[in-house]
Order: C-alpha cells, then sequence, then structure tokens
C-alpha cells in the first residue's frame, strides 16, 4: 500500500505529513470557535484486512486533541464520534484515551493508565466524576489528573489510583503526594463497620466513618 498524505484544516492550520502504513484522511473546517470539526478516515492494515474507519471530532474537543498534538498526541487517533455523556456532557474515544467535555468546565484530557483507571470506575458516571484537568506532572516522578470530586494519581512503582470525597479533601488539605503521607497505594475501599471507608497511602492510611469523622494514620 503506498503511502498516502494526511491532511488537517483547523483554525487557519494545516498539517502535512506522510504516514506509511495507516491510510488518513482529514477534512476540517474552522468558520469560527463554534464551527470547528474534522472527519477522520482511517484505513487500517489495508493490505491484509482493508477496515475503513470514519470519525468526526468536534469544537472544543477537537481544539483540545489539535492542541496536545493530534494524532502524535498521548492520545493517538480517534475510534469514536462525537457521543452525548452524562449530565449534558459530550465525549471522544482514543486510542489510548478520553477527550470529556462539559458545559462551564470545558474538554479535557485522560489517557494512559490514569486513563485505564478512570475507565475501569465508571468514567464521568464514577465517584470522581468529569476530569477539570489534563494529566499533569507530580512529584517523584507521578502524574495525575483532577477531577470534580477527587483525583486519579499514578506512580510507575504504585499503579493509579483514584482518591475521592471527603477523603481527597483532607489529603489535598496535607499537600497530596507531597504529605507526609505519600502517594495513594489503593482505591477507597470499605473498611470496619458498614458504611466505613478508608484509602491507604505509602505511609499511612485516611480513615472515614458514617458520622464523617476523618481520622488520619501513619
Amino acid at each position: 500500500m503506498k503511502a498516502k498524505k494526511a491532511i488537517v484544516n483547523f483554525a487557519a492550520v494545516s498539517l502535512l505529513c506522510a504516514i506509511p502504513t495507516i491510510g488518513l484522511q482529514f477534512v476540517g473546517k474552522a468558520a469560527d470557535a463554534v464551527n470547528r470539526s474534522v472527519t477522520f478516515t482511517s484505513t487500517l492494515n489495508a493490505e491484509k484486512s482493508p477496515v475503513l474507519l470514519a470519525q468526526q471530532l468536534y469544537g472544543d474537543i477537537f481544539d483540545k486533541w489539535a492542541r496536545l498534538g493530534g494524532e502524535r498526541s498521548p492520545l493517538g487517533n480517534p475510534t469514536t464520534d462525537e457521543r452525548p455523556a452524562a449530565k449534558g456532557g459530550r465525549y471522544n474515544d482514543f486510542q489510548h484515551g478520553f477527550i470529556y467535555w462539559r458545559p462551564n468546565q470545558g474538554a479535557y484530557a485522560v489517557y494512559g493508565e490514569i486513563g485505564k483507571k478512570w475507565n475501569s470506575i465508571g468514567r464521568e458516571r464514577s465517584a470522581v466524576g468529569y476530569p477539570i484537568s489534563d494529566e499533569r506532572s507530580a512529584a517523584n516522578g507521578g502524574r495525575y489528573n483532577q477531577f470534580e470530586f477527587g483525583f486519579i494519581y499514578w506512580h510507575p512503582s504504585r499503579g493509579a489510583y483514584a482518591v475521592y470525597g471527603d477523603i481527597a479533601k483532607k489529603w489535598d488539605s496535607m499537600g497530596r503526594e507531597k504529605s507526609s503521607l505519600g502517594y495513594p497505594i489503593s482505591d477507597e475501599l470499605p473498611s470496619g463497620s458498614a458504611g466505613n471507608r478508608v484509602s491507604h497511602f505509602e505511609r499511612g492510611s485516611i480513615y472515614w466513618n458514617k458520622s464523617g469523622k476523618i481520622t488520619v494514620s501513619n
């Protein structure tokens, strides 16, 4: 299969690149900040098994993907059209993650191991809710995303874990991964009596009980 060119037109920017194994065609229009869109068409492994995939990106989700580097970003290429999400949101799936948008919050990318964790707990319908940041660097080589109701932190030697609710508020007030507790090493878990909860960290734990009391053990 001959190499084909991939062209994306958005916000008066044109990108041109040659891709030998994936045939891509982008057609974009940027009339204004509201009417931006791109149609992504890819033929994967066309020499062995021709499969035509076409996905569309729009508006703020498209802008976010483009700013992160488009198909060269950590997200990779889109794998779905834009779809509705909970509570009036919108999203696109990508090869390695997601971009979610919600009115008054904007569009944010969640990918890699943090994206896998968020997906496993229910994405925007989970206890952490919608993302309110892109992935950011953390202390000692870690990474994190902030969400409406908490955080997902990842460290290369610890993995990715979610911290949310009142436990997250306490951890945040202490300095998060830079606190005496360090990085999370568990998701939130049941603890003792029914309804009580705990999150474990590198050097201690935060407990929450049904009366709302928070206890730090380290």
